[in-house]
């Protein structure tokens, strides 16, 4: 059986072909084969967010946005798809360089092809591998509100201190990309005496969610003074809602450098299209966006950023090699775990 509409040409945007064969009903509808299918974590989406200005901006194809949690949910859901799957990923957005280890153990994702011309990225920030092109980066920091906390922390040091006694939010790095940055911080500065810091800290800990979002919402909410978040987060307050007593802590140690990064699965079913979605995202128009709609750094170096984005920007970046994450995650998540379950 044919079904044929006689509705208007304007609000037709695609006709259905339905028919039955051996009992089973197939609609056939040719403009999903060049829906681009983007995968990303939770914020990507977003009413503010960079998911509703790509789909605004790009104009190669339409763009089905799939939300899947944090970086760390997104690589595993994205990498369970196969071939045949329908609403199969072309693009993998967010996935953070602390996870890069992992996105080469999954092994789901494909080179790029040579004819991209990269732009030049901001110190210390590459493609890598030729697979995952980096778009924004951020810093890890704690974010305090300064209507309940007068002195901030001043270092690493200070923040285990008993004036800050479960004042602090931070995430599980279990489930968290920036979870399990704030962890490979602490190993950046402190090496293998990580765990007898956190034993320290663990009584500066309110409680640690699993997710950014929900930590987040517990600050905002004025559940707690301090979270962990990102150097850039006043600047959404700022802007957004014209607040400013939300501040960054900012310590001399450095902070960890949180590089995020987009990549094609192996099983995209538009390779061209999700490379040229790459080229749109590096390019000049959408890198501008960047600061507003994901509250982080361009990746691409001759952006120009206004000056309050200047305010939180650490003197000191740090970054642990792909390499020793690699060799050593699961010795430091277990270290941690027995630190954290001997917490009361």
């Amino acid at each position: 059986m044919v079904l044929f509409s006689s509705l208007s040409k304007n609000i037709i945007k695609c006709v259905l072909v339905s028919f039955f064969l051996f009992g089973v009903l197939i609609k056939v509808c040719p403009d999903e084969q060049n829906v681009l299918y983007v995968y990303s974590y939770d914020s990507f989406s977003d009413q503010w967010g960079l998911g509703k200005i790509a789909t605004q901006l790009f104009s190669d194809a339409p763009i089905k946005i799939i939300s899947v949690g944090d970086t760390i949910d997104m690589l595993y859901h994205a990498k369970s798809f196969g071939k045949k799957d329908r609403q199969r990923p072309d693009i993998v957005f967010g996935i953070a360089n602390i996870t890069i280890p992992l996105a080469r153990d999954l092994g789901f994702l494909q080179r790029l092809s040579s004819g991209i011309a990269y732009p030049v990225f901001r110190e210390g920030i590459t493609v890598v591998d030729n697979i995952m092109v980096p778009y924004d980066f951020g810093y890890i920091a704690i974010v305090y509100d300064s209507k309940y906390i007068k002195n901030p922390p001043t270092d690493f040091e200070d923040l285990t201190s008993d004036r800050f006694k479960k004042k602090l939010v931070l995430i599980d790095p279990r489930t968290s990309g920036p979870g399990l940055a704030f962890l490979y911080w602490t190993i950046a500065v402190y090496g293998n005496a990580f765990t007898e810091y956190w034993k320290r800290l663990s009584s500066s800990i309110m409680t640690m969610p699993d997710s950014w979002s929900t930590a987040y919402g517990l600050f905002t909410a004025g559940e707690t003074p301090m979270v962990l978040s990102y150097t850039t987060s006043p600047i959404y307050h700022q802007v957004f809602e014209k607040e400013n007593r939300y501040k960054v802590a900012l310590f001399p140690e450095g902070h960890y450098r949180y590089v995020e990064y987009v990549a094609i699965p192996t099983i995209a079913a538009h390779k061209h299209l999700a490379e040229q979605f790459i080229k749109f995202i590096l390019s000049k128009d959408f890198q501008k966006k960047i600061l507003l709609g994901n509250v982080m750094y361009p990746a691409v170096k001759d952006i120009p950023l206004p000056s309050m984005a200047h305010q939180g920007m650490p003197m000191k970046a740090l970054e642990l090699d792909y390499t020793d994450i690699a060799q050593h995650k699961d010795t430091w998540i277990r270290d941690w775990l027995s630190v954290m379950s001997e917490r009361r």
